[in-house]
């Protein structure tokens, strides 16, 4: 079957699936230096495009001679590209490749099967990457598999689904610079995610008649290669190896804390006990090797000496999340490194650790992180063999308490101990400004006046945000007793509430200090925080 006789087809068959492999290793073996020369994230080894071009061609090479069954053929693909697959992505394509296998068991790959089989494979790559990190070849499946879902639900068929779900992924593979902070240092965008969006290139190529790939997606120019570096006893060491007969959850449980970049990627498409391959980066490579022989049959084990990514890596890392401008300058001026709250946050904060390579890092969430983002970055601390402590601040003010006490020289339990203290003492209002009427346990409040809250309690309301301010504060400060005054407030309104104005207004004594800080940026209109 040619291609252009393909572009006629609603759906796969065996002779288009290995023309699609077919075309799909020559692209990828064509342009495998271009994305070598993208690679930069989690480590800066160049080998994306090789390992993707090695574990296809490992995939192809399985394919049966004739192409007469649709299931054997895509069972054989994904199995030979388990076997062979090398570094991150090449264990990423293999478990796409599982996915083409498990949908082409039920019947003819259409538009519908090609949806689940994207949502299969998103399913399958979740499960096998022990930290998913947005921004990286994940988010590029996960933008394809999506714009799929919504071509089959406005009944399009397979060549106008493939073609949304190319464009969707081109799409996201050009954002993936602003989600992960090392590619947008570097100027690049994530080799991974390219190497998949040739994948999906040369299957609408495939299904369409297209004589030749189509258009290269546009790609920022590549970093200058890192100079060659002495590796030093910390260097990372990448291992991967096939395994049988394990139970592969027993096996990640251990292997969680040697190392990060965790995959466990499955050739089975059912269940049945089958090859698995495993690849970490670690430090500690005996302890992995000797865990996984612990565990099961052990066979084409390989190690490769990573690239050191931190040479001069500071003891001890602090973040904060802050919005820009005056309060991320006040943290940024204290060597700490200021993260902005987005929707890609939790990425962001993994990038600035794995990036600075500390082996302390402590965090100040200031109550712009959520229960479930707590928990993701917790997690990447054990994949990175970092430990990250959070230190229980719920508001900003929070946040400028436990910087002020932190000893940089401290032991890292003394020091966060210590920064846990000065957050919990403090006490923080939160004054926001009403949208409309309503009512408090202070009375009725006007569209415009300022509500001062303290927890679930509303301590002041009123229309003079100085008065409101200094109520919260003699409530707050149990009648004015109290040794420092810690005042967020919205920047418009930093003529209104000064220090002048507050100790006028309220007779505190006077070695209180007060520090007001104009900030901009904030979800509330101030924090009045009471030491």
């Amino acid at each position: 079957m040619t291609a252009s006789a393909s572009s006629s087809l609603n759906a796969l068959n065996a002779a288009v699936l290995h023309q699609w492999m077919a075309r799909a290793r020559d692209e990828l073996n064509a342009r495998r230096a271009e994305i070598n020369s993208l690679n930069v994230f989690p480590v800066p080894d160049s080998d994306t495009g090789s390992n993707m071009a090695h574990t296809i061609d490992s995939a192809v090479a399985a394919l049966p001679e004739e192409p007469e069954d649709l299931a054997a053929s895509a069972r054989a693909l994904a199995q030979g590209a388990v076997r062979g697959a090398r570094g991150n992505s090449g264990l990423v394509l293999s478990q796409i490749l599982r996915a083409v296998a498990h949908t082409a068991s039920q019947g003819p790959v259409d538009a519908q099967t090609v949806t689940e089989c994207l949502a299969t494979a998103v399913k399958l790559v979740d499960s096998a990457i022990a930290e998913p990190v947005e921004g990286t070849v994940i988010t590029v499946l996960r933008a394809a598999a999506i714009a799929a879902r919504e071509s089959t639900e406005d009944k399009h068929g397979l060549l106008t689904t493939l073609r949304r779900v190319v464009a969707a992924a081109r799409q996201a593979l050009a954002a993936t610079p602003s989600q992960l902070p090392a590619l947008r240092h570097a100027g690049v965008v994530d080799a991974g995610g390219s190497g998949l969006l040739i994948l999906l290139e040369t299957l609408l190529d495939e299904v369409s008649g297209a004589a030749s790939a189509g258009a290269a997606p546009s790609i920022p120019s590549a970093p200058e290669p890192p100079a060659a570096e002495a590796v030093g006893p910390s260097a990372e060491i990448e291992v991967m190896l096939s395994i049988e007969h394990a139970n592969l959850e027993a096996l990640e449980a251990e292997l969680r804390p040697m190392g990060n970049s965790l995959i466990i990627g499955k050739s089975s498409i059912h269940g049945e006990d089958a090859p698995a391959t495993i690849h970490i980066h670690s430090t500690r490579a005996g302890e992995v090797i000797e865990c996984c022989y612990r565990h099961g049959a052990v066979s084409n084990l390989r190690l490769e000496v990573l690239p050191a990514a931190h040479v001069h890596a500071p003891g001890r890392l602090i973040v904060a999340l802050a919005q820009p401008g005056t309060i991320g300058d006040l943290y940024t001026s204290a060597g700490v490194s200021v993260i902005e709250p987005s929707e890609t946050v939790v990425s962001d904060i993994i990038a600035t650790v794995r990036r600075a390579g500390a082996a302390e890092v402590i965090l100040l969430p200031n109550g712009l992180l959520s229960r479930r983002e707590l928990i993701s970055v917790e997690k990447a601390g054990h994949a990175f063999s970092q430990a990250i402590t959070l230190i229980p601040t719920r508001h900003l003010a929070d946040g400028i308490a436990a910087l002020a006490v932190h000893d940089a020289d401290a032991p890292l339990g003394v020091a966060t101990f210590n920064m846990t203290e000065a957050a919990n003492a403090m006490r923080t209002a939160v004054v926001e400004t009403a949208t409309q009427a309503t009512f408090t346990t202070e009375g009725s409040v006007a569209a415009g006046e300022y509500i001062a809250h303290w927890g679930p309690e509303t301590v002041a309301t009123g229309e003079d945000l100085v008065e409101v301010i200094a109520r919260a504060v003699l409530t707050l400060s149990e009648g004015g007793r109290c040794e420092q005054l810690t005042i967020l407030l919205d920047a418009d309104l930093a003529d209104v509430c000064t220090e002048d104005a507050l100790r006028a207004r309220h007779a505190l004594p006077e070695d209180v200090e007060i520090m007001v800080y104009p900030a901009r940026g904030l979800a509330c209109t101030a924090e009045v925080g009471v030491e």
